[in-house]
């Protein structure tokens, strides 16, 4: 979780390169068991980390498959992870 908190805030700042390793190492954290939850939460804010900085196919796609293998995924649409939300479902 602490490096997820961590990729956002670098996001936040456009440091792109530390918020990418940052998300990637909580992907890797949360694939190698049954964080489904976590993992799509993660997802979502590297989505728009590819977008910023112009990288939309890579972000399209990882959209894509990830609403396909995780339904998690698309019913938490729209979250972003430098906003604090209420604890979701």
């Amino acid at each position: 979780m602490a490096r997820h908190l961590r990729g956002v805030a670098y996001r936040e700042l456009g440091r792109y390169p530390e918020a990418h390793a940052d998300l990637e190492a909580a992907l890797d954290t949360y694939r190698s068991g049954s964080y489904e939850w976590n993992e799509a939460a993660v997802t979502h804010d590297v989505v728009p980390t590819l977008r910023a900085e112009g990288r939309t196919a890579e972000a399209d796609s990882l959209t894509e498959t990830t609403a396909a293998a995780n339904p998690i995924f698309v019913r938490m649409h729209g979250r972003d992870g430098a906003k604090a939300v209420p604890d979701e479902d």
